[in-house]
């Protein structure tokens, strides 16, 4: 029996990702494609660049709203199963360490204004509590951002011990806590 889904390998060579993204670069790549050549194949029905259209369209085509779906939430897309959601997670958690680092060893957290400035990526838009905190150095730059719970929609618990325990293992000097 034959599909009538058209298969990458059936496109065009210059209409293939994986061939865009060699000769021209990412920029010339939509999202779908670019998270295509993650998860590598499709579906019967569809293939990797129609799944992950489909997906993104589920998302309203928004990259933070896909960042925020958990695996559990990722796999319940048919042609989605643990690898591939790891797949779409991973380069998510790369970016956000890669910005991390870059403005670590320059974050002075001098008040509540710089420490919301610096945990607000982290906590927008969560659909349940967090508690982090922020560990500093005497000159008040950072030296870890740490998330020391997670909780229900509306609470979580916090074991102070832990918090300072924490603190003792890196050798911080003073801390914010952000909820």
């Amino acid at each position: 029996m034959t599909s009538n889904k058209l298969s990458i390998k059936d496109w065009d060579p210059s209409d293939r990702p994986r061939e865009k993204f060699k000769q021209f670069g990412s920029a010339y790549l939509t999202n779908a494609e670019l998270l295509a050549l993650l998860i590598g194949n499709g579906t019967r029905e569809l293939n990797a660049v129609q799944l992950m259209q489909y997906i993104l369209k589920v998302n309203d085509n928004d990259l933070n709203k896909l960042q925020q779906q958990s695996l559990e939430q990722l796999v319940r897309f048919k042609g989605i199963g643990t690898v591939k959601a790891i797949k779409i997670k991973a380069p998510f958690d790369l970016c956000e360490r890669m910005y991390y680092r870059g403005i670590k060893s320059k974050t002075v957290v001098k008040d509540s204004n710089s420490a919301f400035t610096l945990l607000a990526p982290d906590l927008q838009n969560l659909p349940h509590e967090e508690f982090w905190i922020v560990y500093l150095n005497q000159s008040s730059r950072l030296i870890e951002k740490y998330q020391l719970s997670r909780g229900g929609i509306t609470q979580t618990a916090v074991d102070l011990r832990l918090a300072f325990k924490r603190a003792f293992e890196i050798g911080g000097h003073s801390s914010y806590f952000s909820s």
